[in-house]
């Protein structure tokens, strides 16, 4: 009885404590890994994803956009030898960084302009004086009567019937300053549409040297005038 009782009660101590010891081992493991798993999140949380956030927080803190804006030129200003000279006044809200007091201040941009500048050209300056980044961006004044086609002019004259037959003498002014005479008088008929090619009438152009030793063309299109 006794033997028999030792050896069933001896055996069930042995499943039980052996039951017990996976149990508690699996609980020991599961504890670790989540501890572990715990410990790689709360890391994560303060180096990776805060090391990113304060180095955007950075960026967007001290980078500055870059404005734009136009200013325009005549075809004489482009045409003048010496070039001119644009001066641009921009607003913008300046910070003070020691009180960090917002003011609305003027600024002055000076530009000089260089004969033979092309609409489009673009001048650029640096953040400076609390002011952002700014560029200039050439355009060209409408021109009465005249047309620039890179460095060509072209010149839409309007002649009529008699004038095509017998001839005729125009007096064009060029933004240059000089005026320029259109005769048709060794060229008759001129039919309607017709177009004569001036050789360095045009727009300055630069050389290698950056010199604007020579000009373009100017190109004069013949239109006859209805009922004349």
């Amino acid at each position: 009885m006794f033997g028999g009782g030792l050896g069933q009660n001896s055996m069930s101590g042995a499943n039980v404590g052996g039951d017990l010891g996976t149990l508690f081992e699996s609980l020991m493991k599961g504890k670790s890994q989540e501890g572990s798993g715990g410990v790689n999140r709360k890391k994560n949380r303060m180096f990776g994803d805060g090391v990113n956030r304060n180095h955007k927080r950075r960026e967007d803190g001290t980078a500055k956009a870059t404005v734009t804006r136009s200013f325009f030129c005549s075809l004489e200003d482009l045409c003048n030898p010496e070039g001119c000279v644009k001066k641009l006044k921009v607003k913008s809200t300046v910070v003070n960084e020691r009180t960090s007091q917002r003011t609305l201040q003027d600024k002055i941009y000076t530009i000089n302009v260089k004969t033979g500048w092309k609409a489009g050209t673009q001048i650029k300056f640096k953040s400076a004086d609390g002011f952002p980044p700014m560029t200039f961006i050439l355009k060209e004044k409408r021109h009465p009567f005249l047309i620039r086609e890179g460095n060509n002019l072209r010149y839409v004259c309007e002649i009529t019937t008699r004038q095509a037959k017998n001839g005729a003498r125009i007096q064009l002014p060029l933004p240059s300053g000089e005026t320029f005479t259109i005769s048709t008088e060794q060229h008759v008929p001129t039919q309607d549409g017709d177009c004569r090619r001036f050789s360095g009438k045009g727009m300055p152009m630069k050389n290698a040297n950056g010199n604007s030793a020579s000009r373009g063309d100017l190109i004069v299109e013949f239109r006859l005038k209805l009922n004349s």
